[in-house]
């Protein structure tokens, strides 16, 4: 869904230039845009992150599918879907 200019001008505004002028301009923007997200991404993002994490589901009754297939207390890697709403919490 593309944002609303009216709702997100400080998102759109630095790489956005007059009619007629030189583009070149607006990309070093915006490449600069996303090599500080970038970096913030690399700065920020845990090194040790971890994909395969416990997951227990206690709001299921022992005889649902998935528990019977996996057990109460299973690992695999993170993904969201009915049944798994939240983020895991790391073991």
């Amino acid at each position: 869904m593309a944002a609303s200019p009216s709702r997100s001008p400080a998102g759109w505004s630095p790489t956005r230039w007059p009619a007629g002028s030189a583009p070149v301009p607006g990309l070093c923007v915006t490449a600069l845009i996303g090599a500080a997200g970038l970096v913030a991404v690399l700065r920020l993002w845990p090194a040790n992150d971890q994909t395969i994490l416990r997951n227990d589901l206690p709001d299921l009754p022992a005889d649902y599918l998935h528990l019977s297939e996996h057990g109460p207390h299973h690992t695999h890697a993170v993904f969201f879907d009915n049944l798994h709403r939240r983020w895991p919490k790391a073991a």
